[in-house]
């Protein structure tokens, strides 16, 4: 095969790639579900050998909100001996909230935001919590999120009510 075959069959290649990839994401974003708020990227982590972002999935099902935090390990481009090559990035850990995350916590969650406080990335979140117990107020939710995947703090914060 002469050079500008080898060329044309590379390029063929690569956007059958990218097309298929493309499909992909396409589907993936066809079926993802209309409760979901909110996909976003938020700060960076490294943890021994690995690198990546958090990902911070939000929304509305059932009258409260959900709230998910996801470790993505980078694409492994380039990978050492002994390591397996990633094009996509891979989900390293989900968390998930359940004394939120259910109709029976009566929390709400909002304006939920990712910024980087006491030197940590950290989730922010307004709730109000409607329960007839010690629990009910305004608060402002606060976790803190660790590079090992997995690890978190969760704080809240009184809200002081203006009179």
């Amino acid at each position: 095969m002469t050079v500008r075959m080898l060329a044309l069959l590379a390029l063929t290649l690569i956007s059958v790639n990218i097309h298929a990839s493309s499909l992909t994401l396409q589907e993936n974003t066809a079926n993802l579900d209309p409760s979901i708020q909110s996909v976003s990227l938020c700060g960076n982590w490294h943890y021994q050998n690995e690198n990546g972002s958090f990902r911070v999935i939000y929304g509305w099902l059932w009258g409260h909100t959900e709230i998910y935090v996801q470790w993505l390990a980078d694409p492994n481009w380039y990978p050492e001996k002994g390591q397996e090559r990633r094009e996509v990035p891979r989900v390293l850990n989900t968390l998930a909230f359940p004394e939120y995350d259910h109709y029976e916590a009566a929390t709400d969650l909002t304006d939920i935001r990712c910024l980087k406080r006491n030197g940590r990335w950290a989730i922010v979140a307004n709730a109000d919590n409607a329960n007839d117990d010690e629990q009910s107020g305004k608060y402002e939710l606060v976790i803190y999120l660790y590079d090992t995947p997995g690890k978190f703090k969760l704080v809240k914060h009184p809200i002081r009510q203006s009179k």
